[in-house]
Formats: structure tokens, sequence, C-alpha cells
């Protein structure tokens, strides 16, 4: 029997890939690593919401965990405003800004901590 029909030969004996055939490996583990998000109580939601509020009116350099299905990221800099219609923060740093929706914000930290944060 030929070397190609045994075990792993015919995909070890061939040395050419395609690029298609390359993005859908690297995306294939991509997907076998997602994260699934994690559900908030109630309790957590209501002290996101006053922890938010409270950054935007006191103007705070806080540090945000935004969910991500590929690893969670930290945004850091100042809340700008909130726009509840659209269900967004925009947060804002030296170097650049961005909006981030508010169902994927996990955690609000601040450099900072007054008393009513």
């Amino acid at each position: 029997m030929s070397k190609k029909l045994q075990g792993n030969g015919m995909w070890e004996s061939s040395r050419m890939m395609l690029p298609e055939h390359r993005e859908q490996i690297i995306r294939h583990k991509q997907e076998m690593n997602l994260q699934p998000k994690p559900l908030l109580d109630e309790q957590k939601l209501d002290e996101l919401s006053r922890q938010l509020f409270a950054a935007v009116a006191v103007k705070l350099e806080v540090t945000v965990t935004v969910f991500d299905r590929y690893g969670n990221q930290t945004v850091k800099g100042r809340i700008e405003k909130v726009d509840p219609l659209l269900k967004r923060a925009k947060i804002s740093n030296q170097h650049s800004g961005a909006w981030i929706e508010l169902i994927d914000i996990l955690h609000i930290a601040s450099a900072e901590s007054p008393a009513d944060m």
C-alpha cells in the first residue's frame, strides 16, 4: 500500500496550502477559544450604572473592562458622555476616543476613588 494512504500521509505528503485553507484554519482555532458572555445580576448592573454616571459627573479617569468573545479588553480614559437611546458610552483618552456598548461593560474601576463612587 502507498505511504500516502496510511495514517495522515495524504496531508503530510502535500506541502501546498491555499491561502483560503490557511485563513479557515486560523478562524477555526479562534472560534475554539471563544468565551461565553457572563451574565450579570441586577445588583451588579445597578452598581455599574451608578459608577458610570458618577464617572461622567465627576469626570474621573477610569478603567473599563469590556467583554470581547476572544478575551476581555480594558479601555482607560474619561467617560465623556452616555447615550441612553443607543445604549453606549463614549470614553476618551489623550490619543483617541471610542464608543462602548453599555451591555458589554463588565467592570469599572477608577484611579481616584471619591466617596460617591
